[in-house]
């Protein structure tokens, strides 16, 4: 799947994102990595996914994952422990760039948006469920897409690792680049479902 600057944020029957409750988010992300674990060896075994790309499938939503989990635990009395599982998530999140998240999230949602339909017609899924794990979905890739959680510019990706290195210039570029990505989004306050700025203007202009 190429990078499209203008994937879908929302589907038409999915909550505003920033509605849908974080632990919620954190649950699906949950069950997704469980049905990963569970169903990659048998698409390994019949050729359907090679081990390479089943590991790393399986590490990127395990690293989101755990990089949301750690919000849950942003209570008082809990410094501790959330402080260990940021550094924890932010190891798992290491070796991934940002696009790379994304682009994860966005592939098993349009997994689920194509095969969700079918799903329904079998009457074997309640809507309901089908409808509520998908928008999670969405909703966490809302929060890194959109909102730019984790965002990274590709031609800092080596800085990652240790943002301390960084120079002045390096933190211009990182702010410059994080400037334009939040341009390319119509203020949240006007569209919370993560509407784009540029399309806005092609169809003004088209008019």
């Amino acid at each position: 799947m190429s990078f499209d600057l203008f994937f879908r944020c929302m589907s038409d029957e999915s909550a505003d994102p920033l509605t849908v409750p974080k632990a919620a988010i954190v649950e699906e992300l949950a069950r997704e990595l469980h049905m990963r674990r569970q169903h990659y060896p048998d698409r390994i075994a019949k050729g359907k996914m090679s081990r390479e790309d089943a590991n790393r499938e399986i590490s990127i939503i395990a690293a989101i994952h755990a990089d949301l989990a750690v919000d849950l635990l942003l209570t008082p009395g809990s410094e501790d422990a959330a402080a260990k599982a940021r550094r924890e998530a932010d190891e798992r999140l290491a070796p991934f760039s940002w696009r790379e998240l994304v682009s994860c999230l966005r592939r098993e949602i349009a997994i689920r948006r194509k095969f969700y339909p079918r799903m329904l017609s079998t009457g074997d899924r309640s809507p309901a469920d089908l409808r509520a794990q998908l928008e999670r979905l969405e909703a966490a890739h809302f929060l890194y897409w959109a909102l730019g959680r984790g965002f990274w510019p590709e031609e800092l990706t080596h800085f990652r690792a240790d943002p301390t290195a960084m120079t002045a210039a390096d933190h211009r570029i990182w702010r410059e680049a994080y400037a334009k990505h939040r341009t390319h989004f119509i203020p949240f306050t006007l569209a919370p479902r993560g509407a784009y700025a540029s399309v806005a203007e092609h169809h003004g202009k088209a008019a």
